[in-house]
Formats: C-alpha cells, sequence, structure tokens
C-alpha cells in the first residue's frame, strides 16, 4: 500500500488537477470517431478522491483541469476545448445527482430503521432518544466506483452531445446518436471505473500536518 500525504486539502486538489491536466493533454491528442468522444482517462485521479471533496472544489478541479489540458495539448478557445467544458459541467451535474440520490436513500434507510426500531421498542416500553440525520452522507455506501464512473461518463457525453447539436451542426437529430453515446459510455465509464477502483486498492491519500 502507497501512501501520498498532503499538508491540507487544497494541495491534494491541486495534485489531482495535475495529474488529470496531463492524462486530459494526452487523451485530446488521441484519434476520436467523434470530437467529444473520449474514453474518460483524465477523470481516474478526480475518481480516487472525489467523495472527499464539496462541491464547490468539484467544481473547481473539474474546470481547471480542463483549462490546463487545453493548453498543455494546444486547443485553448477551440471546440474541442468549449466541449471538454461542458463535459465537465456534466460531470458536475451527475455528481449532484448521485449525492441526492445517496441522501435520499439514506433519508429513507434511517426512517425504516427507526421505524422498525420504534416498533419494537414500544412493545418493550423502551424510551428512544431522538438522533439528528448527517447530511454527509459517503455516495460509495450506494454506488459502486464503476457504478459512478458510467454515471460520469454518460452525463459528460449527454451534455457534449446536446451542445454539439445545438450549437455546432445546429441540428436535433444529432440525438439519433444518444444510444451509440449511452453504450460508449457503459463502456468507457466501466473501464476507468474499473482502472481507478483497482488503484485505490493501492494508493492511499492523507490529509494532515507530518511535520
Amino acid at each position: 500500500m502507497y501512501k501520498l500525504k498532503f499538508n491540507d486539502k487544497k494541495d491534494l486538489i491541486y495534485y489531482i488537477i495535475a495529474l488529470s491536466s496531463i492524462f486530459g493533454a494526452i487523451e485530446n491528442i488521441l484519434p476520436k470517431p467523434l470530437i467529444f468522444i473520449k474514453i474518460g482517462f483524465s477523470n481516474i485521479p478526480f475518481l480516487l478522491v472525489f467523495e472527499n471533496l464539496n462541491l464547490k472544489d468539484v467544481f473547481f478541479l473539474l474546470v481547471l483541469k480542463s483549462i490546463i489540458s487545453a493548453i498543455f495539448s494546444g486547443t485553448i478557445l477551440s471546440p474541442t476545448f468549449l466541449l471538454s467544458i461542458v463535459g465537465a459541467i456534466g460531470i458536475f451535474f451527475g455528481i449532484i445527482l448521485i449525492k441526492l440520490i445517496s441522501l435520499s436513500l439514506y433519508f429513507y434507510q434511517s426512517i425504516l430503521i427507526k421505524y422498525i426500531y420504534l416498533k419494537k421498542s414500544n412493545k418493550n416500553n423502551i424510551i428512544i432518544r431522538e438522533n439528528n440525520f448527517d447530511l454527509s452522507v459517503n455516495i460509495l455506501n450506494y454506488f459502486s466506483i464503476s457504478g459512478i464512473s458510467i454515471f460520469f461518463s454518460f452525463f459528460s457525453n449527454f451534455f457534449q452531445l446536446l451542445f454539439y447539436s445545438l450549437f455546432f451542426i445546429n441540428d436535433i437529430y444529432g440525438f439519433n446518436l444518444i444510444f451509440f453515446i449511452t453504450v460508449l459510455s457503459i463502456f468507457t465509464g466501466y473501464l476507468t471505473g474499473y482502472i481507478s477502483n483497482s488503484l485505490r486498492k493501492f494508493i492511499i491519500f492523507e490529509i494532515g500536518d507530518f511535520a
């Protein structure tokens, strides 16, 4: 097991941005069947730590790594760069949706468990102390890394397809590719999720004062 230690969360974020930007720059020069089709290797570093970041950190990381990747690959302010930003927004939307689903499942489980326990306790005349719900839900309790990666891949590709159809070809018939995009998202999302999950078994990120 290899441990990567950081003094604070900001250092961790910059480290992930640097790794993602390098992967993204390499991926930008690879041949693609469509301008916005990518495997998503730049998301691998993000998938290693995303559950420890708040939404503000996630948005900052996704947008900045897209900008730096474009600078590295010389595509800044190009159509590829615009689609990359749109894809980052898609991933951000995806993580919001996953957090909301996880929070909903957590509330449902908590209410159900409390109801069952209350029912049993009333039979035994036991007094239950009320507890507040914890809003900091770990989404990995409800989704696998591969599932989350597929989610991210789909929303990234979907947002880019929407943008591409409306502003590049000015034709809504671009959505005829939605089935292809969905299948591709499952494949690429599972691949990057599998790689990320494998790396998680060997790499641990620690934040704190190690002086």
